[in-house]
């Protein structure tokens, strides 16, 4: 007879209704049964300098978010450990980060790091006004006097500035998720991607070519955050993230043509 657990040969000789290998039981159904006088191993007396080697800690769960825990870890940890996560692991990030939940512990790390980089790239905007001459073309197409309070104005509405941008890019995104087959883990899901995306924005401070590159890198990660949260494929979530591009080119060369035919109609020149 061979048990049916490890496959040994029970001799016959031994009494009992369970293995003297593993101790399951012999019989089908107990089979997954042990025997927990035969299975138990005795324990290993602790060593007399266990005292000098460092508290174990517990293993983190599978969805975690180390800035959503900085009640335990502090915000400076919490924070810096999230960010450095999201800039340079995103996809390890996003696979570990929860779907839903800490609405509130998303949208402020976003906040933040928008407030701070929108003012600090404020101040060098404010700093070397003198040298960008885009602005004077801008105000020459316009009809527009711009100067350095334009700036300050906009630093004052930062805040209100980068709340409702953090929602309309949400809402918008979304949708084209929806659209495209992706977004099944719903809004929030998306809402949580687009905030802990923020992440690269810290390159605003950069002068000069920071904007650039953070735009680029928030961009990228975004993509990365709903493919992985959404659990859906790079093609969708990439075609998701140009759509709303897409469909305001089409309409704005849709106007153009509109206007162009209706001054041809009219026999205005241009």
């Amino acid at each position: 007879m061979n048990c049916k657990n490890c496959q040994r040969e029970i001799p016959q000789n031994v009494e009992g209704q369970f293995c003297p290998y593993c101790g399951a039981a012999l019989s089908q159904e107990g089979l997954f049964e042990y025997d927990a006088a035969q299975s138990a191993t005795p324990e290993e007396p602790p060593s007399p300098l266990s005292f000098l080697s460092p508290p174990t800690s517990a293993p983190e769960p599978e969805y975690y978010v180390h800035w959503e825990d900085r009640e335990r870890l502090g915000f400076l940890r919490g924070f810096s450990q999230t960010w450095s996560d999201i800039t340079f692991r995103p996809t390890e990030f996003f696979r570990r980060a929860p779907r839903i939940g800490h609405f509130g512990s998303a949208l402020l790390f976003a906040f933040l790091i928008g407030m701070v980089s929108s003012l600090i790239s404020l101040f060098w905007q404010y700093l070397f006004w003198g040298s960008f001459t885009e602005m004077e073309q801008f105000e020459e197409l316009f009809g527009l006097a711009l100067d350095r309070d334009f700036l300050r104005m906009l630093a004052l509405f930062s805040p209100f500035i980068v709340i409702v941008s953090i929602f309309f890019a949400s809402v918008i995104y979304h949708v084209s998720l929806l659209m495209v087959g992706s977004g099944k883990s719903g809004w929030e899901t998306t809402f949580r991607a687009v905030c802990y995306s923020y992440g690269p924005r810290v390159f605003d401070c950069i002068p000069w070519c920071g904007g650039l590159i953070a735009a680029v890198w928030q961009f990228v990660v975004m993509i990365i955050g709903w493919r992985e949260m959404h659990d859906s494929s790079s093609g969708r979530v990439v075609l998701a993230a140009f759509l709303p591009f897409l469909l305001c080119c089409s309409l704005l060369v849709l106007l153009i043509y509109q206007f162009a035919a209706f001054f041809s109609n009219s026999g205005i020149k241009i």
